[in-house]
């Protein structure tokens, strides 16, 4: 794993947290990604009933607990993705100013969800969230409830 904060930086270090992410199938437009909180076992039998019946495109971020997710997107950083939503480009100074935050703070956090794949830098060396939005499931009780 990547020494800054632990984070994962490979499809290795997801796996070994229990960590799935599946990415969109290329469509020409940005998808919502998806981020789910459940089990190994319900993330295993969902992938295998979706495979079978038709692949499902929707890029999807899947934790097995509550405490990995908020570790790798804290509040900070969901607003920082979700202010990048759409797929432009945007430099880190732009960003903080956006979001109301220092540099240092927006900077530490683009660091980390460039490790972890969720944006990508652009040849210009600004920054990109590669997805329309963010789409979250928590399930508490076996209810789902969303918050995007």
């Amino acid at each position: 794993m990547s020494e800054a904060g632990n984070f994962p930086t490979s499809s290795e270090d997801w796996n070994e947290l229990g960590m799935t992410f599946l990415s969109a199938q290329e469509s020409g437009s940005l998808q919502t990604l998806v981020i789910e909180i459940r089990s190994p076992e319900e993330t295993q039998e969902d992938f295998v009933s979706r495979q079978e019946k038709r692949p499902d495109p929707t890029p999807r971020m899947i934790f097995p607990s509550y405490g990995l997710f908020y570790k790798l997107l804290s509040p900070n950083r969901l607003q920082v993705l979700t202010t990048m939503a759409g797929g432009r480009a945007i430099s880190i100074r732009e960003l903080a100013r956006q979001v109301g935050r220092d540099f240092k703070g927006v900077h530490t956090d683009v660091t980390a969800l460039l490790k972890d794949g969720l944006i990508e830098k652009t040849e210009d060396g600004a920054i990109r969230f590669p997805f329309a939005g963010v789409h979250v499931d928590l399930r508490f009780g076996g209810e789902a409830r969303s918050a995007a």
